[in-house]
């Protein structure tokens, strides 16, 4: 039976290597067909009552296919484009005359939170055209756009652009890896929530906080100071009641300690991982009530990974149990393979082959059926 584990691996690898780009350019989401708006002209006076807001109809777009909307800039007028996509990364083009490239942003490995992308003032009026364009598949998730105009002769407009500027520019989309530039988007997020601050906008004051801590986990890969700077985000927005803020914030704060290395045994390591099962049920059931299942089974997977660590598998096999049936309700087959890859070795190292092979042959009719799809 060994043998065929080791053989249906083999199999697998040599699938997921000709079908891994099928997987991810498959996309099942909802989203918006080209839309003609007129904008009318608003003040942040009334910041969140002012946007146009549009989201996404029961059709399905791709990397291929992005969704596309198209906007009208006035003379003398900035534009702030906040776009919203549930449970899924993206990239957010924005295009001018003969598809000329003004603006692309993009946070890396985002899941949940909104982008915005500012859009400096012009002297004649024109035409833009927006594409978000989707990086991984979730049927559940919905594409949203707000759109807002800053006319620059209003009162604390200065203020208003300087912070949507700073926060704009950190999600720039961009090739380079080195800690310089991600240093630099980092700073430019944390000036950018001193100013939200100082205008009183709470909710972006905390969205600018959390991707700070996010690229400062993801791409400086300093856990102690994601945790620390997660942490204080969660708790301030807990205390404002901004759910899908705080449930960000327990995610990365789980995930940075999960990455800050196996803890030794003893009482300081059980109290450690205490707390990483706290943080994590935390998110848990924060993401049932807010009803995103992804980030619910993400939230339980990564818990099966904290019992892992801990030697536990049989504890770490019903949370991973748990994790993949709601992975599947929530057709995401991306954390699904992921979750069955990871309790194919927890059943080999518990010495339950039969289990592990199961594991790998739903990972390969998942993939086969990608392909019949």
């Amino acid at each position: 039976m060994y043998d065929r584990f080791q053989a249906g691996r083999k199999r697998l690898d040599s699938k997921s290597t000709q079908l891994s780009k099928i997987l991810i350019k498959k996309l099942t989401f909802q989203t918006l067909f080209r839309t003609v708006l007129v904008v009318v002209t608003a003040t942040l006076l009334c910041f969140f009552s002012m946007g146009l807001t549009w989201a996404a109809e029961s059709s399905v777009v791709s990397p291929e296919k992005p969704a596309e909307y198209m906007i009208y800039q006035y003379p003398g007028v900035a534009l702030l484009i906040r776009i919203d996509a549930v449970e899924m990364e993206f990239e957010s083009r924005v295009y001018g005359a003969e598809r000329a490239l003004i603006k692309a942003s993009r946070i890396p490995l985002r899941r949940i939170g909104p982008v915005y992308q500012f859009i400096e003032a012009i002297d004649t009026a024109r035409q833009l055209i927006v594409e978000v364009i989707p990086a991984q598949t979730t049927d559940r998730s919905q594409i949203s756009m707000e759109l807002i105009q800053l006319p620059q002769n209003e009162r604390n407009s200065s203020m208003q652009s300087d912070a949507f500027r700073l926060f704009s520019r950190a999600v720039d989309s961009t090739s380079a890896n080195d800690s310089t530039t991600w240093a630099m988007k980092i700073y430019a997020l944390q000036s950018a929530a001193n100013v939200f601050e100082e205008l009183g906008w709470e909710e972006l004051r905390l969205w600018s906080g959390y991707y700070a801590a996010h690229l400062i986990f993801h791409k400086l890969h300093d856990e102690h100071s994601a945790i620390e700077l997660a942490r204080k985000v969660q708790v301030a927005a807990a205390k404002a009641g901004f759910a899908v803020i705080e449930l960000a914030a327990l995610q990365l704060e789980g995930a940075a300690l999960l990455n800050a290395g196996t803890l030794k045994p003893g009482p300081s390591g059980e109290k450690r991982y205490r707390k990483i099962h706290r943080i994590l049920g935390q998110a848990s059931a924060l993401a049932d009530e807010l009803g995103l299942q992804s980030e619910r089974g993400l939230a339980l997977f990564n818990d099966g990974i904290a019992w892992e660590q801990q030697e536990d598998l049989t504890q770490a096999l019903i949370q991973y149990k748990r994790a993949l049936e709601i992975a599947n309700v929530a057709d995401n087959d991306e954390l699904a393979n992921e979750i069955r890859n990871k309790a194919a070795f927890a059943y080999e190292a518990q010495g339950s082959v039969s289990g592990a092979i199961e594991m790998l042959d739903q990972i390969g009719n998942e993939l086969t059926d990608e392909v019949a799809r």
